[in-house]
């Protein structure tokens, strides 16, 4: 019986390729660990494109403070030039106005930080894994080649 038993496991594991339920197991877990790198880095990708989405949202506010300071900056200049007492008034509120303006959407004025870490939905790991293994969804492993 036992020799029946070990001719019988020997077909099985023939007809898998030859490979013993070990090899099969520690196949399973290599494609695991394989997963298990791929969703870490899949993750840390979306989360380094939130921060620069956020970095360049930051830098174009800034850009655009600057450039009303700037522009507040040379209209103040020209100010003291003009003769007509409503004008000259008119234009020194609209410069104080830009200037209140570049301070509200100047990120520096805010306590800047870095974003928060996310949960990250499954669904956003598809495109960014595909690079580093060929196939990947939430569940049981599935190579495609």
């Amino acid at each position: 019986m036992e020799t029946v038993t070990r001719d019988i496991c020997h077909a099985v594991a023939m007809m898998d390729g030859g490979r013993s339920p070990e090899e099969r197991q520690r196949q399973r877990d290599e494609l695991r660990r394989e997963w298990d790198a791929a969703m870490v880095y899949a993750r840390e990708r979306v989360l380094t494109q939130d921060r620069l989405q956020v970095l360049a949202t930051e830098k174009d506010a800034w850009q655009r403070a600057r450039t009303i300071r700037q522009y507040a900056d040379e209209l103040t200049s020209v100010v003291s030039t003009i003769t007509d007492e409503d004008h000259r008034r008119s234009l020194s509120d609209w410069i104080g106005w830009m200037k209140s303006s570049a301070d509200t959407i100047d990120p520096i004025n805010e306590a800047s930080r870095f974003p928060q870490v996310r949960t990250v939905d499954p669904d956003e790991l598809i495109p960014t894994s595909a690079e580093s293994v060929p196939a990947i969804r939430p569940g049981p492993i599935v190579l495609m080649r």
